[in-house]
């Protein structure tokens, strides 16, 4: 029968193209590609200046902490604090004042007697955007100007970080020391930072804390 024969050849045509479609390979999923997160950004903190001078010691390079100032001391290191403080309330606009400390008790050891004394000591810390040795050679003008007696033959001292005078005055010593940023011989351009320690540091004078002759 024609007809069905047709019919027949039509159906299996159909479902070959069927199957045919089904075995198509699929169209290539998109590639998806995962998108890393962005390190979060870090904000950049300058690093804090570090002074590259002698600044920030605790003490002179005489003394050491102490327990308590003598009796007989007391009066004289009052003296001192008299005579300290109005050089520091009269430094310059450029010089700025963090620490102003003292009398506080400290133990001396002096140069070249080989003996050590309670005694007393007194500190400005700050900056000076004009010159890191102004309040130190205020203090030297201002002890000059007092009548003390400058002891440079057994206490003095120069150098790019500092400075150190003597001076005596009825039976007591006293040091004057100077700290700062001398900056970097081997770098000029390195600018030398404002900072600055002015310590004074006290004892009673003795006979024999004088140079080999």
């Amino acid at each position: 029968m024609p007809a069905v024969r047709e019919f027949s050849a039509f159906c299996l045509l159909a479902v070959c193209g069927l199957f045919a479609c089904s075995r198509q390979e699929a169209p290539p999923a998109p590639i998806v590609r995962a998108v890393q997160p962005k390190p979060a950004e870090v904000a950049r903190t300058p690093a804090a200046s570090v002074h590259s001078g002698s600044a920030g010691a605790d003490h002179g390079s005489f003394a050491a902490a102490g327990d308590s100032i003598p009796e007989a001391l007391r009066a004289p290191c009052a003296s001192v604090n008299s005579l300290v403080r109005p050089v520091v309330a009269a430094a310059p606009n450029t010089t700025r004042i963090t620490e102003l400390a003292g009398p506080r008790p400290i133990t001396f050891e002096y140069q070249y007697a080989k003996a050590r004394a309670a005694g007393c000591e007194f500190v400005a810390r700050g900056s000076d955007t004009a010159s890191s040795s102004g309040l130190l050679e205020a203090m030297e003008k201002a002890f000059d100007g007092a009548g003390w007696t400058s002891m440079e033959a057994s206490y003095s001292a120069d150098g790019p970080d500092g400075s150190v005078l003597g001076y005596s005055r009825e039976g007591l010593l006293c040091v004057l020391e100077g700290r700062w940023d001398g900056g970097d011989d081997s770098d000029p351009t390195v600018i030398p930072g404002p900072e600055f320690d002015v310590l004074v540091t006290c004892a009673p004078q003795r006979a024999d804390d004088r140079p080999p002759s």
